[in-house]
């Protein structure tokens, strides 16, 4: 094969125009396809296709090897396909991929509070109007992608009518031309927008683009990355933040919160489900709720442990009022068990009911008011056992405080 290099560039014609693939792939292509020209030496047989393979391997991650492999296979039943060999030799050649798995890095949401907030800061301390829409343009960029999970490539081609602000809709087109439309509900973000497209109009018209540059051009993929690293470097952010980890934060802080897959599939763009899989190894928090709620576990840790202290608490106490009271260990017990074995979840102030409950029932016991011991035990008892999830109902704590003191003072 004299002329391989007419082919390859045959090729990749046949790629662009007749498979349409994307601009990104094509380049791929074209660089895979020359290294394996440069180094074969135009050679197309089994020994020079098995040799590219091993130094594959040996120089490269397995995700890179893997791509490089796949523009060779498709290059070869390209020309088997237009017969220009006979013998395909990738048939023959099996590889296998022993690729780690990588988790998707997401970000903090206190590192992008905190991003967010220097950013709305220095648009409010720019010096000048030229400055001030630069960062108002800076601050819809970052806002965009956090809210929607955009992809860096589609945000730099929206244009200005993909970008409705009326309908609060935003029309992406992601890989191989798909079309998909995300809502903008928050009002920050549509406002921010609002400011943005109004402030930066004449360039936007002129350019074409929605998003512009210094030159009235594009702005390009590579400026994002330098915008997010430029403000999280001047908002003393430790961690290094790309424009991909808004996305993957976008899906696995929905996925958390009990959004069903099939939607973050849909609105990430994914063609498959087995994609957006990924994210439910990345929820941790989630695992951590389902672990401490619903592993059986939970129903027998630990009580034993408070059940002897409050066996040690009555033999050291030896206090007349406490024998007093039926079943005196197992109210001590229970109190122990609800102030000092509480969930994550639980509010502030049932935490604090507990705490004092066992304070007020050891105060009655000790001063030998036993009757008044066992009715503050039965009236607190049902406070005690609420767990409370977010601001759900803090009245029936404020009621358990209530008689706690009224008990106190009878």
């Amino acid at each position: 094969m004299n002329n391989l290099e007419t082919i390859i560039t045959d090729y990749l014609d046949f790629c662009q125009y007749q498979k349409r693939l994307d601009a990104k792939t094509l380049k791929a292509y074209k660089t895979d396809l020359k290294q394996f020209k440069e180094f074969t030496d135009r050679q197309t047989t089994v020994q020079a296709a098995e040799a590219y393979i091993s130094m594959l391997h040996q120089v490269y991650r397995p995700k890179t090897s893997k791509r490089k492999i796949a523009s060779l296979k498709t290059f070869f039943h390209y020309l088997e396909y237009k017969d220009i060999i006979k013998i395909n030799p990738m048939n023959k050649i099996q590889t296998k991929f022993r690729e780690p798995a990588t988790l998707p890095k997401t970000i903090p949401l206190h590192t992008i509070e905190t991003l967010l907030s220097f950013m709305y800061k220095q648009k409010k301390l720019a010096s000048n109007g030229c400055q001030a829409k630069y960062i108002l343009r800076d601050i819809a960029v970052v806002e965009l992608l956090f809210s929607t999970g955009i992809r860096v490539s589609e945000l730099c081609s929206l244009k200005q009518r993909d970008i409705d602000l009326c309908e609060r809709s935003i029309l992406i087109y992601g890989k191989h031309a798909k079309e998909r439309k995300i809502q903008l509900v928050n009002n920050d973000v549509l406002s921010i927008l609002y400011e943005y497209q109004n402030e930066c109009a004449d360039k936007i018209q002129a350019c074409g683009w929605f998003f512009t540059n210094r030159l009235h051009k594009k702005l390009s993929e590579q400026s994002v990355r330098e915008i997010i690293n430029k403000y999280a470097s001047l908002a003393g952010i430790g961690i290094h933040i790309t424009p991909h980890m808004f996305r993957h934060s976008f899906a696995t802080y929905l996925l958390e919160a009990d959004v069903d897959i099939r939607y973050i599939q849909e609105m990430l763009g994914h063609s498959s489900i087995k994609i957006t899989e990924i994210y439910t190894h990345v929820t941790m928090s989630k695992q951590k709720d389902i672990l401490a709620s619903k592993h059986p576990r939970k129903d027998f840790s630990f009580f034993l442990q408070f059940t002897y202290i409050s066996k040690c608490l009555v033999q050291w106490l030896r206090v007349p009022g406490l024998a007093a009271i039926p079943d005196s260990k197992h109210c001590l017990s229970s109190l122990l068990k609800n102030t000092f074995n509480n969930k994550p979840e639980d509010h502030f102030l049932l935490k604090c009911g507990h705490f004092f409950s066992l304070f007020f029932f050891l105060l009655f016991v000790i001063s030998s008011a036993s009757q008044t011991a066992i009715i503050f035990y039965k009236v607190i008892q049902p406070f005690t056992c609420i767990t409370f999830k977010n601001q759900v109902k803090i009245t029936l704590v404020q009621k358990c405080f209530r008689k706690s003191f009224t008990m106190f003072i009878f």
